[in-house]
């Protein structure tokens, strides 16, 4: 039988309940949420379209189940659309709903007392939750925050990453483990028609950003940079064993790959002019190539990465030097709103190999 919600708080992995009788439960929640309503409907027996939308299957099915009451909820399933129009699933969690409230109290930093009811514990649960979901933050917290947390992933004595998607996919996790952001998007794609100021939408129809991070209707952007040089005889865990592997690849091209961390700092400018609710944006170039710590001679000298050095606003290939011209047509000069200075490459030991990352901040 379906009971009446009076209350209910969500993350990405919970959803805590509070029904009109004051009873708690916890259910996990769906990642697939299709996949779920196909699950549940075929459990209730009700016939579904597969052309439907999630919205729209959702609302039929709870129409359909529980005579057009706001959710299911009973003792298996939980089905219910938000106030953003969104249709959340869940399955109740195994083992005793104190035992899984205690779980989340541990992973949220919710303090209780061993004492209370489920009851108690589950109101305790669920204020917490909304209160931190819609905790607002300034831009200096916000930035302070998001600072500190890129520089502890950074630092911390990790796996190796496979390439820039696995950094990036690892950074993203992170943030989003953090709890504290609102909303932490992978690939996020900005139509390059929206640059009021554009002069790439002949050769780009999208622009893709590495990571965008929410926070009180305010945004920071993070590009990243993941450059190797060859290490040979790596050696990784799958399935249990270890295996040896050239995991590091020597990717070379180090002036192309100066010009693109650069090119990165130009596009965050961009995408703030144009969007006011965008506060900052971070490029982030993570390397075990030292040779990108030092002014490299030739053509690609003005994008050097050095420490210390200020650079210009108009960034080009050096004049002197021969560079060939299908190179500066297809990397034209940068033209930066004001000049940036890197002021440290930070040392870090990852999977017993030595790298280095610089940070600007725009």
């Amino acid at each position: 039988m379906t009971k009446q919600i009076k209350q209910v708080a969500t993350t990405e992995e919970y959803i805590v309940v509070r029904y009109e009788d004051d009873a708690i439960s916890v259910y996990n929640r769906y990642g697939n949420t299709k996949g779920a309503l196909r699950e549940i409907a075929e459990a209730q027996s009700f016939e579904y379209d597969p052309t439907w939308t999630t919205r729209q299957f959702g609302k039929k099915l709870i129409d359909a189940v529980d005579n057009g009451a706001p959710a299911i909820a009973n003792d298996h399933y939980i089905v219910y659309i938000d106030t953003n129009g969104s249709v959340i699933c869940g399955r109740k969690t195994e083992g005793s709903t104190k035992g899984a409230l205690r779980m989340i109290a541990e992973k949220y930093s919710i303090i209780y007392e061993e004492g209370w009811n489920t009851q108690q514990f589950g109101c305790k649960v669920i204020e917490h939750l909304l209160s931190f979901k819609t905790s607002t933050a300034t831009k200096e917290e916000f930035l302070e925050k998001i600072r500190k947390d890129i520089k502890e992933f950074l630092d911390k004595d990790s796996k190796l990453f496979f390439n820039e998607r696995d950094f990036q996919v690892n950074l993203s996790s992170f943030l989003r483990e953090q709890h504290y952001y609102d909303n932490v998007f992978l690939e996020y794609s900005l139509p390059a028609s929206s640059l009021k100021d554009n002069r790439e939408e002949e050769v780009e129809a999208n622009i893709r950003i590495d990571i965008v991070v929410e926070k009180s209707n305010q945004f920071c952007l993070i590009e990243l940079k993941y450059k190797t040089k060859l290490v040979e005889g790596n050696i990784i865990e799958r399935f249990g064993e270890e295996i040896k592997t050239e995991l590091l690849k020597n990717q070379a091209a180090q002036n192309i790959n100066r010009y693109s961390f650069w090119k990165d700092v130009y596009r965050v400018e961009r995408i703030k002019r144009n969007f006011s609710k965008v506060i900052a944006g971070f490029s982030i170039f993570m390397t075990n190539d030292e040779s990108y710590k030092n002014t490299p001679k030739g053509a690609s000298e003005p994008f050097t990465m050095e420490a210390g050095v200020q650079h210009s606003k108009e960034l080009k290939w050096e004049e002197k030097a021969k560079v060939a011209d299908s190179t500066k047509n297809k990397y034209p000069k940068i033209e930066l709103e004001k000049e940036y200075t890197i002021g440290k490459w930070y040392d870090v030991t990852i999977g017993g190999i030595g790298f280095h990352y610089c940070i600007v901040e725009v």
